[in-house]
């Protein structure tokens, strides 16, 4: 199960004001976010160090900020640094983001980072760049990957407790007819 890795700012976007700093993009609270001065110049790029080493899985970027929606980012690339390459990103994906909404970007495949740099080439439409929360998910390097869950099949018997029934009931064959209503078909039957 992915959980949110803790990130900080290692290349800061340009800030419309102390009030709309970077920083607000990580306190998940959605009256307050980041925004850029007027006009931004695309591609517009910002990066983070992630807290430790991960499987990062997905990225989530809310969207939503306070009448400014068409100031969101639209589309976006994702870009990881890998252990091995440090001061080196490599794209993993990309697509368009959707405004005011909190949308999860996942990735292809796990891929393990120490950073991500996120590029920014375009918004919906509005005069400045702005993003209430970013958050990106993975499993801390060196702790266990998720593993499939089992497949559905009940639990084991336990001693000293009545046996379960296995399966459901078998259907009605439909609900008893109704005075004043038409016939209906009996259940998995297709209407006539």
């Amino acid at each position: 199960m992915a959980i949110p890795i803790n990130l900080t700012v290692l290349v800061r976007p340009t800030e419309y004001s102390a009030s709309y700093s970077t920083e607000q993009m990580f306190d998940h609270t959605p009256s307050s976010y980041w925004c850029s001065p007027a006009s931004p110049q695309y591609p517009y790029f910002m990066a983070f160090q992630l807290g430790v080493p991960a499987m990062v899985e997905a990225f989530v970027i809310d969207t939503r900020v306070s009448g400014y929606e068409t100031s969101a980012p639209r589309d976006i690339v994702v870009e990881l640094q890998h252990p091995t390459t440090p001061g080196v990103f490599q794209p993993v994906c990309g697509g368009m983001v959707m405004a005011g909404q909190v949308c999860t970007v996942p990735l292809p495949q796990p891929s393990l980072a120490t950073a991500v740099r996120i590029v920014i080439r375009s918004n919906h439409g509005g005069n400045y760049l702005a993003i209430s929360t970013l958050a990106v998910l993975g499993t801390p390097a060196g702790l266990p990957q998720p593993t499939a869950y089992p497949a559905a099949g009940g639990y084991p018997q336990q001693a000293g407790y009545p046996a379960q029934p296995q399966g459901y009931p078998a259907q009605p064959a439909g609900y008893p007819q109704q005075t004043g209503y038409p016939a209906q078909p009996a259940y998995g039957q297709p209407a006539a």
